[in-house]
């Protein structure tokens, strides 16, 4: 019989539900799980799956982030102080 050896990790107590809940559903346990994940680590010397940063909700949101980091360099940007000063430019009642 082959030696094995534990690994502790920490998660959140919602994320250990839901992958119970998984892999319940595939016939494993969480255990089975991370030992097929590790084989596969080992097999493709990487993650065996895309890590990535979600998309932006919003697409336009890094232009819009360029252009105020833009007029904000070179001086254009509207500044505000106060919260009085942001109502007053955003034309809302003080």
């Amino acid at each position: 019989m082959q030696k094995t050896t534990s690994i502790t990790t920490r998660v959140t107590p919602e994320i250990k539900r839901k992958a119970e809940e998984i892999t319940a559903q595939l016939g494993l346990n969480v255990s089975e799980a991370i030992s097929i994940f590790l084989a596969q680590l080992v097999l493709q010397h990487g993650i065996p799956f895309d890590v990535s940063v979600p998309p932006l909700i919003y697409d336009g949101l890094e232009e819009d982030y360029e252009e105020t980091i833009k007029s904000v360099e070179d001086g254009t940007a509207t500044m505000w102080r106060t919260p009085e000063e942001v109502r007053k430019g955003l034309g809302l009642d003080v």
